[in-house]
Protein backbone atom coordinates (compact mmCIF):
# COMPACT_ATOMS: atom_id res chain seq x y z
CA UNK A 1 0.00 0.00 0.00
CA UNK A 2 1.17 3.43 -0.85
CA UNK A 3 0.34 6.35 1.39
CA UNK A 4 -0.65 9.49 -0.42
CA UNK A 5 -1.17 12.97 1.00
CA UNK A 6 -3.95 14.93 -0.56
CA UNK A 7 -5.28 18.09 0.98
CA UNK A 8 -4.05 17.32 4.46
CA UNK A 9 -5.78 13.96 4.73
CA UNK A 10 -4.02 10.70 4.05
CA UNK A 11 -5.56 8.52 1.34
CA UNK A 12 -4.47 4.95 0.90
CA UNK A 13 -4.62 2.89 -2.30
CA UNK A 14 -4.54 -0.83 -2.22
CA UNK A 15 -2.06 -2.65 -4.46
CA UNK A 16 -4.90 -3.91 -6.63
CA UNK A 17 -6.30 -0.40 -7.12
CA UNK A 18 -2.83 0.89 -7.99
CA UNK A 19 -2.33 -1.87 -10.57
CA UNK A 20 -5.73 -1.12 -12.17
CA UNK A 21 -4.89 2.57 -12.34
CA UNK A 22 -1.49 1.86 -13.92
CA UNK A 23 -3.04 -0.53 -16.48
CA UNK A 24 -5.58 2.13 -17.51
CA UNK A 25 -2.87 4.76 -17.82
CA UNK A 26 -0.73 2.42 -19.94
CA UNK A 27 -3.64 1.63 -22.29
CA UNK A 28 -4.50 5.30 -22.65
CA UNK A 29 -0.87 6.15 -23.37
CA UNK A 30 -0.64 3.40 -26.00
CA UNK A 31 -3.84 4.62 -27.68
CA UNK A 32 -2.52 8.18 -27.78
CA UNK A 33 0.83 7.04 -29.19
CA UNK A 34 -0.88 4.99 -31.94
CA UNK A 35 -3.23 7.86 -32.71
CA UNK A 36 -0.28 10.28 -32.97
CA UNK A 37 1.33 8.15 -35.69
CA UNK A 38 -1.95 7.66 -37.57
CA UNK A 39 -2.78 4.17 -36.36
CA UNK A 40 -5.69 5.00 -34.12
CA UNK A 41 -9.17 3.60 -34.56
CA UNK A 42 -10.63 0.33 -35.78
CA UNK A 43 -8.53 0.17 -38.95
CA UNK A 44 -5.25 0.05 -37.02
CA UNK A 45 -5.07 -3.75 -37.10
CA UNK A 46 -5.54 -3.85 -40.87
CA UNK A 47 -3.04 -1.04 -41.38
CA UNK A 48 -0.39 -2.81 -39.31
CA UNK A 49 -1.07 -6.07 -41.17
CA UNK A 50 -0.69 -4.27 -44.52
CA UNK A 51 2.58 -2.68 -43.36
CA UNK A 52 3.96 -6.09 -42.36
CA UNK A 53 2.95 -7.54 -45.73
CA UNK A 54 4.65 -4.64 -47.49
CA UNK A 55 7.86 -5.21 -45.52
CA UNK A 56 7.80 -8.92 -46.37
CA UNK A 57 7.43 -8.04 -50.07
CA UNK A 58 10.37 -5.62 -49.88
CA UNK A 59 12.52 -8.31 -48.25
CA UNK A 60 11.51 -10.81 -50.95
CA UNK A 61 12.38 -8.35 -53.72
CA UNK A 62 15.79 -7.67 -52.16
CA UNK A 63 16.53 -11.40 -51.81
CA UNK A 64 15.43 -12.07 -55.40
CA UNK A 65 17.49 -9.15 -56.73
CA UNK A 66 20.61 -10.45 -54.99
CA UNK A 67 20.04 -13.96 -56.34
CA UNK A 68 19.53 -12.58 -59.86
CA UNK A 69 22.71 -10.52 -59.63
CA UNK A 70 24.68 -13.59 -58.53
CA UNK A 71 23.26 -15.62 -61.43
CA UNK A 72 24.08 -12.90 -63.97
CA UNK A 73 27.64 -12.47 -62.67
CA UNK A 74 28.22 -16.24 -62.60
CA UNK A 75 26.89 -16.64 -66.14
CA UNK A 76 29.07 -13.78 -67.35
CA UNK A 77 32.19 -15.29 -65.80
CA UNK A 78 31.43 -18.68 -67.33
CA UNK A 79 30.89 -17.12 -70.75
CA UNK A 80 34.21 -15.30 -70.51
CA UNK A 81 36.02 -18.48 -69.47
CA UNK A 82 34.59 -20.53 -72.32
CA UNK A 83 35.05 -17.77 -74.87
CA UNK A 84 38.75 -17.36 -74.01
CA UNK A 85 39.41 -21.07 -74.76
CA UNK A 86 38.22 -21.69 -78.34
CA UNK A 87 38.43 -25.47 -77.96
CA UNK A 88 35.69 -25.58 -75.35
CA UNK A 89 32.04 -24.89 -75.44
CA UNK A 90 31.60 -25.09 -79.22
CA UNK A 91 30.53 -28.45 -80.47
CA UNK A 92 31.75 -29.28 -83.94
CA UNK A 93 34.58 -26.74 -84.15
CA UNK A 94 37.26 -28.93 -82.63
CA UNK A 95 37.48 -32.66 -82.35
CA UNK A 96 39.74 -34.95 -80.40
CA UNK A 97 42.61 -35.51 -81.08
CA UNK A 98 43.72 -32.00 -82.00
CA UNK A 99 44.44 -31.44 -85.72
CA UNK A 100 48.24 -31.62 -85.30
CA UNK A 101 48.04 -35.01 -83.54
CA UNK A 102 45.57 -36.33 -86.11
CA UNK A 103 47.85 -35.42 -89.03
CA UNK A 104 50.81 -37.08 -87.29
CA UNK A 105 48.77 -40.27 -86.87
CA UNK A 106 47.79 -40.28 -90.56
CA UNK A 107 51.42 -39.73 -91.55
CA UNK A 108 52.54 -42.75 -89.51
CA UNK A 109 49.87 -44.92 -91.07
CA UNK A 110 50.94 -43.93 -94.58
CA UNK A 111 54.59 -44.64 -93.81
CA UNK A 112 53.81 -48.00 -92.30
CA UNK A 113 51.66 -48.98 -95.30
CA UNK A 114 54.26 -47.91 -97.77
CA UNK A 115 56.97 -49.71 -95.80
CA UNK A 116 54.81 -52.84 -95.60
CA UNK A 117 54.00 -52.88 -99.31
CA UNK A 118 57.66 -52.56 -100.28
CA UNK A 119 58.49 -55.88 -98.57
Amino acid sequence: MTPSHHGGSAARLSDADLEVMLARAAEEGARRALSDVGLGGKDAVLTIHDMRSLLECIQFVRRTAVQTAVHVITTGILLLVFKSDPGRGRSGTRSWPPPSAASETRGRRRRSRSAGSAD
